[in-house]
């Protein structure tokens, strides 16, 4: 077992660290698998199965180079084995849409519910701190998708039935709200602090002054080039500023087709200078997606193995 364990971690350390190439993570609502694609062949190079309807809407590298990932009935940890290193089940009626990363290197969830409520977890699975919220509605798969942790140590949620931001402090309190005119799935905090908001069905995203909640701008579909934008899930950032949209393949009309890429990476001027598409039919959608700059992550873990 320890020859085959050693064998198995000398291959994945060939195809994972013998390059920098920028891999990225996609996970997504409708496809029971978490992949790692690499983002110059556009091949998925690792694969993790997941149960049946887990609905994957969040998926993220720990600093250690384990993949995270929310399942609808939880969270969990996994190794390039597919070894579970912890496991954070809901307990009660609700849902896990979201995990990521806290800058003390443990994580964050969010669990809907009667209340809802926001969890930190430290690197090792274990709950440190537990936060109550109004997820507005008592549909709970409506309530939320991504939930983030602010630079100034607050709680950033978009509710998807409430079509809004709200902005809660580690004590759960309202301390900001802002109005979005779709349904958000996902929110991005820039530099300057304004916000990214991934408006789902709305097929855009908005751009809000933090300071006068206003909207600074919107880009639509009709926006983007041959029209590919579709429901606009996660929105990430890369180190060079380019925005990484994860065009979920979901809730089209009866009878309407469209060819539309899994993934967006736009530039500053709007322009597509990657996508990634479908054509070997593995995929199936893609809601959310973490990107690896530096594949060379991947070593501790297999220093670890």
């Amino acid at each position: 077992m320890k020859i085959q364990v050693f064998v198995y971690s000398i291959l994945i350390l060939f195809f994972f660290g013998c390059s920098t190439t920028p891999k990225v993570i996609i996970a997504g609502s409708g496809w029971n698998n978490i992949a790692i694609v690499d983002k110059k062949s556009r091949q998925i190079e690792w694969i993790h199965e997941l149960p049946l309807n887990a609905e994957s809407n969040s998926v993220i590298v720990s600093p250690d180079g384990n993949i995270a990932f929310s399942y609808k009935q939880g969270a969990r940890l996994v190794n390039l084995d597919h070894n579970i290193i912890w496991d954070y089940p809901v307990t009660e009626k609700g849902e896990c849409h979201s995990i990521t990363n806290l800058e003390n290197g443990g994580f964050l969830l969010a669990i809907s519910g009667q209340p809802a409520f926001l969890i930190e977890l430290d690197k090792y699975g274990q709950e440190q701190r537990k936060v109550p919220f109004d997820g507005i509605t008592a549909n709970l798969h409506g309530q939320f998708r991504q939930v983030i942790k602010s630079r100034s140590d607050t709680y950033l949620i978009p509710l998807l039935a409430g079509k809004k931001i709200i902005e809660i402090n580690r004590q759960g309190t309202q301390i900001n709200e802002y109005p979005v005119p779709y349904g958000p799935f996902s929110v991005l905090e820039l530099k300057n602090s304004n916000l990214i908001v991934a408006c789902g069905d709305g097929h855009c995203f908005l751009e809000i002054d933090r300071k006068t909640g206003k909207e600074v701008r919107r880009i639509k579909e009709t926006d983007i080039s041959e029209n590919k934008l579709h429901y606009t899930a996660q929105i990430s950032q890369t180190k060079n500023g380019h925005l990484l949209i994860c065009n979920w393949n979901g809730h089209f009309k009866q009878g309407e087709k469209r060819p539309l890429p899994h993934l967006i990476e736009l530039d500053k001027k709007k322009q597509i200078v990657w996508e990634l598409t479908n054509d070997n039919h593995q995929i199936k959608k893609v809601s959310a997606a973490f990107y690896v700059e530096d594949s060379k992550i991947f070593k501790t873990v297999l220093t670890a193995e």
